[in-house]
């Protein structure tokens, strides 16, 4: 068999013979999360759960109160989510939400 598609240590991405198009190659690469690209501000992010997961979202807002980006649906506890946002220069309150209020969940950014 002829190889086409090897992942090494999911930070680099090797693609040989013609089953795929640059356009298919980056959207493997950007939903396995070794490509990103940003044109304004880029946020990164370790927020670790607590016992609740689900009840942690968080928001980051631009001055005018305007959404530029959020996360949430997390379902593993206590585990480390790396988030990586790309945000506008303008965005400048990051907000942490628990929604049953009871603390836990962790960021550092």
């Amino acid at each position: 068999p002829t190889e086409i598609l090897r992942l090494t240590n999911l930070t680099q991405l090797e693609l040989s013979g013609n089953l795929f198009s640059e356009e298919e190659v980056k959207d493997v690469m950007v939903s396995l999360g070794l490509f990103f690209s940003c044109n304004d501000t880029t946020v990164e992010m370790e927020l670790t759960t607590d016992l609740y997961p689900e009840e942690t979202t968080w928001e980051i807002t631009a001055e005018d109160g305007t959404v530029v980006a959020s996360g949430g649906g997390y379902s593993v506890e206590f585990f480390v989510h790396d988030e990586k946002v790309c945000i506008p220069s303008d965005a400048c309150t990051f907000t942490l939400f628990d929604e049953y209020n009871d603390g836990g969940p962790t960021v550092e950014i």
